[in-house]
């Protein structure tokens, strides 16, 4: 993720705007998990809190800059921008095999709690020794990612898409109208983030490309939250009929 600070500063604003939004339909959906006891909105909230994460840097490293008049140093800016992905692996795979796998579930979950172990010592090893491995920035503008962070990126995104789709379709068969459409919902949802995250990393640039990435993945923000919760709202305007 870009660290865009001095040359389009609207890209901050909406960083921090996406990223507020996206803290607060994760915080729903956990608080959700509190009320109904449902634990896949539990894990479902803590995974969209921690895929905001690649954001965080941005947003600490301009306001690091705007108080102290320096960058923020390397290992905190990608340690806070890549070091917690791992962690939302995990998430993820306990809200999915909730529902697929759901026998193997302590295995797959116990593989991607190992692989997250060893990316995390792996990157941090990396981070101390040469951070140049991890990626090269170009102060107060960008970030170059290296090619083993790229591969990071695409797998973890592969892992996202390839499941959540899985996810959407499995949720067409259902008889309940209310789980098609949160499984509408929550298609789009995949596929806009998707979207949003190849235009962040495609090394491809133009006016205000992050202002739309971010856009774009801050509506998947909000799809996803409402393919998760489906609230009344949005029962009566898809399923007016219904009500």
């Amino acid at each position: 993720m870009n660290e865009q600070i001095i040359p389009i500063p609207i890209d901050i604003v909406f960083t921090i705007i996406f990223t507020l939004i996206s803290l607060i339909l994760g915080i729903l959906m956990i608080l959700r998990y509190f009320k109904y006891k449902i634990r896949e909105l539990f894990f479902a909230g803590i995974t969209w809190c921690l895929i905001t994460s690649p954001f965080w840097g941005d947003i600490i490293s301009y306001l690091w800059y705007l108080f102290f008049n320096a960058p923020l140093s390397d290992f905190s800016y990608f340690f806070l921008t890549i070091g917690l992905i791992p962690i939302a692996h995990v998430t993820w795979m306990f809200f999915f095999t909730s529902f697929f796998l759901k026998k193997n579930q302590k295995l797959i979950v116990a593989v991607f709690f190992i692989e997250a172990i060893m990316f995390e010592i792996v990157f941090i090893y990396l981070l101390i020794a040469n951070p140049s491995f991890i990626g090269t920035r170009v102060p107060l503008i960008s970030v170059q990612w290296s090619m083993f962070i790229i591969l990071y990126f695409i797998l973890s995104m592969l892992l996202f898409l390839i499941t959540g789709i899985t996810f959407t379709f499995q949720s067409f068969k259902s008889d309940s109208k209310d789980t098609n459409l949160k499984g509408k919902f929550l298609l789009i949802a995949f596929v806009s983030f998707m979207i949003g995250i190849i235009i962040e990393l495609a090394p491809i640039f133009f006016d205000l490309k992050y202002l739309l990435s971010r856009l774009i993945i801050l509506s998947a923000a909000i799809e996803f939250y409402i393919g998760f919760t489906l609230p009344n709202w949005i029962k009566k305007i898809f399923l007016e009929e219904t009500y």
